[in-house]
């Protein structure tokens, strides 16, 4: 009988057909590739026929399976919301009264660091020419300076094959952790030696093209530094800009909708399924957040930074859970219909 044809992409393919996010998963590991505007680029053709691009790319073909057996030692189920050990709505604890951005991913990575459980966290900032740049945060202003969302992010991926660092926490988006994922998924000896010891992940509808939407941010901002950018809910939602002296500036989102990658249309995970620790808005009060639990590993983590003050948590309501479940069909249903041979179940 004739072996089924693979239709899937390879990462080249994903590159050059514009399906890239940027992420880095293929660049310093191979010398053949490099990041170039926000996006990898090959400079040679490459006949090596193992390749840990192919393997670590998050628009590759996922293995779902694979990946539920090595991250939670359980087979995989076909859950909206991937692997679920707990979830809740939750807020900054006592402890962060006095911070300006009490958000809960601002809670844990403070946690985190101040009882050195890690000595850094990679985390994005925003540069002079609004583009995303990656770095390793070591002190407590560093993180909550970075703890607002600009809708565009750096190639974190490319950051840690490039500096290998150690003992650190990550905060990324979907397809930066899958990368992650499949990276720890690899046999030993393709697999780095520098991976975040915890993984905390970022709720994600789309991302921004970081060169085309800082050449928007240059124009509209004029040189302006921004302190928050934040969406407002409704019919027709707005984009606003926050800026170091509380200037607001709005934007319809329509004039940024046209920056979102063509690589997110790939993507079918909203809540970020392969971290330890998921964060996204909850959408019934903007004063909390949905955080799920994926791992033991995180759920040590999160009722220890509770019980010491840094976080709180609510049950969270069933009502919301089916909104989330709903909405996390919708995407996973598109990106299936669009591209169903990038996806293994």
């Amino acid at each position: 009988m004739q072996k089924e044809k693979d239709l899937s992409l390879n990462s080249s393919e994903i590159a050059l057909k514009g399906f890239c996010t940027g992420c880095g998963a293929c660049t310093e590991i191979c010398p053949y590739k490099k990041i170039s505007s926000g996006k990898a680029v090959s400079l040679f053709p490459c006949d090596v026929e193992k390749k840990r691009c192919d393997d670590f790319c998050p628009k590759t073909k996922t293995d779902y399976r694979l990946l539920w057996k090595t991250l939670f030692n359980k087979e995989f189920k076909n859950n909206p919301c991937g692997n679920i050990l707990e979830i809740y709505k939750s807020k900054s604890g006592k402890n962060l009264l006095n911070y300006k951005n009490k958000k809960s991913i601002t809670s844990l990575l403070l946690y985190i660091i101040q009882n050195q459980m890690t000595k850094s966290v990679l985390l994005n900032k925003t540069d002079s020419d609004y583009g995303s740049q990656p770095f390793l945060a070591t002190e407590k202003s560093e993180i909550i300076n970075s703890s607002s969302t600009h809708y565009s992010t750096g190639s974190p991926i490319n950051f840690i094959h490039r500096n290998k660092p150690y003992n650190y926490a990550m905060v990324g988006l979907p397809c930066q952790i899958t990368s992650v994922a499949k990276m720890r998924s690899a046999c030993p000896e393709d697999r780095p030696g520098y991976l975040p010891f915890l993984t905390i992940g970022l709720f994600c509808t789309w991302a921004l093209d970081p060169g085309l939407y800082s050449k928007f941010l240059k124009k509209e901002l004029k040189n302006q530094d921004i302190s928050e950018t934040f969406i407002t809910s409704g019919n027709k939602p707005k984009i606003i800009f926050k800026t170091q002296t509380n200037r607001k500036i709005e934007k319809d989102l329509s004039e940024i909708k046209k920056f979102i990658r063509k690589g997110c249309s790939m993507c079918l995970d909203l809540t970020n399924e392969f971290s330890d620790i998921s964060i996204g808005d909850f959408e019934a009060d903007e004063k909390y957040n949905t955080l799920i639990i994926r791992t033991q590993k995180g759920m040590e983590i999160v009722h220890n930074a509770v019980n010491s003050g840094y976080l709180e948590i609510e049950d969270y309501p069933l009502a919301e859970f089916k909104k989330l479940e709903k909405a996390s069909m919708v995407k996973k249903e598109k990106a299936l219909k669009k591209f169903p041979e990038q996806f293994n179940f």
